[in-house]
């Protein structure tokens, strides 16, 4: 008779994990830091637009500038999530307050007009620079 040996059962391999997302470092974003800064920045100058009519403009000029300004601020929300319906909604938007506001500017010259006029302006070119970040 032969010797029966024992069978040895194969030893059981850990199960293999799937690999691990690598950890982002804090504060790590797909946004980069301008495109942030000039989303709120435009969410600011959207929201004085809404406190800044007043009764000298015409009623209509005044509704006009309200519409603008909460589109302005779903656009600059919409940017934020690096969306290029964002990006066209507040380059549109943005003309729109230019033109406004130079409208404005020409009735009575207005430091809150002024300035939020020059920072749209340079909100705008920044946006028209850095449009390729946008898919």
């Amino acid at each position: 008779m032969a010797d029966a040996q024992p069978q040895q059962q194969p030893a059981a391999q850990p199960a293999a994990k799937p690999a691990a997302k690598p950890a982002a470092s804090p504060g790590a974003s797909s946004r980069p830091l301008m495109i942030t800064i000039i989303a709120i920045i435009g969410i600011i100058i959207s929201i004085v637009s809404i406190y800044q009519v007043s009764g000298t403009i015409a009623e209509m000029m005044s509704i006009i500038t309200v519409v603008i300004a909460v589109i302005g601020i779903i656009a600059y929300i919409i940017l934020l999530k690096m969306k290029k319906i964002g990006l066209i909604l507040a380059i549109i938007m943005g003309i729109i307050l230019i033109i406004l506001n130079a409208v404005s500017l020409s009735a009575a010259i207005e430091a809150i007009t002024a300035t939020t006029t020059v920072i749209t302006v340079i909100i705008v070119i920044v946006l028209l620079i850095k449009r390729q970040l946008f898919a």
